[in-house]
C-alpha cells in the first residue's frame, strides 16, 4: 500500500512541475533558497489534491514531515537562524500527519501508516540526538537593539587657577568595636538554582515533542489491536451460535 502511494506521489509531482523543469531542482531546497517557494507551492497543491481521501492525505503529510526534518537538519548544520522555525514546523507537520492517520477507518492501512510514521520519528530522534551530542544548537536570533545617539561633550570654559588652601588636620576619633549580634532566625535561605528549560525550537524541545507524538501513535496502535481482537471475538461467537443452531436442528 505504501509503495503504491509513493509511486502516486512521484507521478503527481512530475505531472504538476514537469513543464517548468524545476521539479528536481527544488526538492533539496531549504528555507532561504531561491527555489524553496516552488517546493512549498508544489506541496500545497499535492495536499489539496490528496485531501479527497483520508488515506492519501495522511500519507502525503507524513512525507511532508520527512521533508521538514531534512530541512531542519540542514539549517542547524549551517548555523542558520531559520533552523528554530524549521524545528517547530517539523513537530507541527508530524503532529498533523498523526492526526490524519487517526481518522482512517481501514484498520490494516491505519496500522501500516502508524508503523511507518513511528519509524520516521525514531529516525528523527536519532539524527537530532547526534546534533545535540555534537553541541550543535540552532543559533538564537538576536533582538533588535535601539540605535544609539552620539553623545556631544560640552566645551569646557577655561577657569582661572585657584590657590589650594591646606585644611587644618583634625584629631581622629578612637574606633569603638561593637559585638556582632547573631542573625535572627538562622542564616538567610539560599534560593535554589532555576531548572533549565529548553526553549521552543531547540533540539531537546523538538525531541521531547516528537517522543510525545510517538507515544500517541503507540496508543493508537493498541486501540487498533483491541478493536481487531473484539472483531475476532464477535466472529467466533457468531460461528459458535451458528454451530449450536445447526446441532439443535439435527
Amino acid at each position: 500500500m505504501l509503495a503504491l502511494l509513493s509511486k502516486a506521489l512521484l507521478v503527481l509531482m512530475l505531472v504538476l512541475l514537469l513543464p517548468t523543469g524545476l521539479v528536481f531542482a527544488s526538492q533539496d531546497a531549504v528555507p532561504g533558497d531561491r527555489t524553496y517557494p516552488i517546493k512549498r507551492g508544489l506541496e500545497n497543491v499535492i495536499v489539496k489534491v490528496s485531501s479527497v481521501h483520508p488515506t492519501t492525505r495522511a500519507f502525503f503529510k507524513a512525507d511532508m514531515s520527512k521533508r521538514r526534518y531534512k530541512e531542519a537538519v540542514a539549517l542547524v548544520k549551517r548555523g542558520d537562524t531559520g533552523s528554530q522555525s524549521s524545528l517547530i514546523e517539523l513537530v507541527t507537520q508530524t503532529e498533523a500527519a498523526a492526526e490524519d492517520i487517526g481518522e482512517i477507518s481501514d484498520p490494516k492501512v491505519k496500522q501500516e501508516l502508524v508503523d511507518n510514521l513511528s519509524k520516521q520519528i525514531v529516525e528523527y530522534k536519532a539524527g537530532l540526538n547526534k546534533l545535540e551530542t555534537a553541541n550543535i544548537e540552532p543559533p538564537v536570533v538576536p533582538a533588535a537593539q535601539p540605535a544609539t545617539q552620539p553623545v556631544v561633550q560640552p566645551v569646557q570654559q577655561a577657569q582661572p587657577p585657584v590657590q589650594a588652601v591646606q585644611p587644618t588636620p583634625l584629631a581622629q576619633p578612637t574606633p569603638i568595636t561593637l559585638p556582632s549580634s547573631p542573625p535572627v532566625g538562622g542564616p538567610a535561605p539560599v534560593a535554589p538554582p532555576p531548572i533549565p528549560v529548553a526553549p521552543s525550537g531547540s533540539i531537546r524541545n523538538t525531541i521531547d515533542d516528537l517522543e510525545a507524538i510517538n507515544e500517541r501513535l503507540h496508543n493508537l496502535s493498541k486501540e487498533i489491536e483491541k478493536k481487531k481482537e473484539e472483531k475476532s471475538d464477535r466472529t467466533k461467537k457468531k460461528d459458535e451460535d451458528r454451530s449450536n443452531q445447526k446441532t439443535g436442528k439435527d
